[in-house]
């Protein structure tokens, strides 16, 4: 893990991202974005680039140099071969298949094969393979965080704490900030079970979050911009997941005793349509 002082990085809404990328005329960013973004798409904007996504896949991204990538890093796409509509509309019908056999990808490949021009019908049968159904679920409760709770009002994701050798980025999945703005909750989303790995994940990530505090508040990071720094502030936790290993629970008094633990269960079909109940600790 780096540094504390070098691990985070702000977090961006769309006009601050453009305002700092496009310093001279931001709008010649949202002229490139409006024209690549499509419907159903959701763009998060990074500190080096803005990923423009299908359900937490990435599909495009632009670059703070101006630069625009189709497809991903390691799959780049040519736009004349394989055409924005026509990927987007792929991928909303190979998700909306997906949410129709519980994310049972195995028919995708023929019937992408079937459908599509080659090179849209390669990276659909890519997409199937790849996509993360974690990001999937975030990009549905980050719209729905105050039906979780009602004390909860808003919610960031993908939240950087740090570069692991050759593990990469690690990413918070969200943190959503209580109504009282006293109250900081570190999200960890599991499909389809969270066990004991998950609890020990979020116990360094909590302590990260409480080291980090006064940044992750601070306007000038941008994280929750609205909200003027409390004098008490208290880091919690949450578990998304359809199932928990029968040993969870140990797992969390061993870890997290101290901090506030909240266990909420996902319906097993959340891709047709997300139900979130808040479940005992047991």
């Amino acid at each position: 893990m780096v540094e504390a002082d070098r691990e985070i990085y702000p977090w961006y809404e769309e006009p601050r991202w453009f305002a700092e990328v496009f310093k001279k005329d931001p709008t010649v960013g949202l002229q490139i974005l409006g024209h690549h973004s499509l419907p159903g798409t959701r763009t998060y904007f990074r500190h080096s680039y803005a990923s423009l996504r299908i359900n937490g896949f990435e599909y495009a991204c632009l670059g703070r140099d101006g630069s625009f990538r189709y497809g991903q890093k390691n799959w780049p796409l040519d736009p004349a071969l394989c055409p924005p509509g026509e990927l987007v509309a792929a991928l909303v019908q190979m998700f909306e298949r997906l949410a129709e056999s519980g994310g049972d990808s195995r028919a995708i490949p023929v019937w992408a094969d079937a459908t599509f021009r080659p090179e849209v019908a390669a990276f659909i049968r890519y997409a199937a393979e790849n996509h993360q159904p974690e990001h999937w679920l975030e990009s549905k409760l980050l719209l729905e965080v105050p039906a979780l709770c009602e004390t909860y009002e808003s919610g960031c994701s993908q939240v950087v704490v740090g570069y692991v050798g050759k593990r990469g980025w690690k990413f918070i999945d969200m943190l959503v900030l209580d109504r009282r703005h006293r109250e900081v909750v570190v999200f960890e989303l599991k499909v389809p079970k969270a066990d004991g790995s998950a609890v020990t994940q979020v116990a360094a990530y909590a302590q990260w979050v409480a080291d980090n505090k006064e940044r992750l508040l601070s306007p000038a990071y941008g994280y929750f911009p609205n909200v003027e720094q409390p004098s008490e502030f208290r880091v919690a936790v949450a578990f998304v997941a359809s199932t928990f290993a029968t040993n969870f629970m140990d797992y969390v008094r061993m870890h997290l005793a101290g901090l506030s633990t909240r266990k909420f269960v996902v319906n097993g079909e959340w891709r047709k349509g997300i139900k979130v109940q808040e479940m005992p600790l047991l």
